[in-house]
């Protein structure tokens, strides 16, 4: 059985808490987001720029600079 929490203040504006998808996600009007999981932590701002964090590495813009 998964639990989650969602509270969305419209359609747009949500902050979900879920044991289906093993994180929380926080997510507003204008896409932007911020995901943590158990694959790590991501952050867009709904305008193409994210950054992502997986184990020991840094991805930025989907590979457009990545830190190891």
């Amino acid at each position: 059985m998964s639990e989650a929490i969602v509270l969305k203040l419209s359609d747009k504006n949500v902050l979900q808490i879920s044991d289906e998808s093993g994180g929380i996600t926080i997510k507003n009007s204008s896409g932007a987001m911020i995901q943590v999981n158990e694959e790590g932590i991501t952050i867009t701002n709904g305008q193409g720029a994210t950054i992502k964090l997986t184990g020991p590495q840094v991805d930025v813009n989907n590979g457009a600079l990545t830190v190891t």
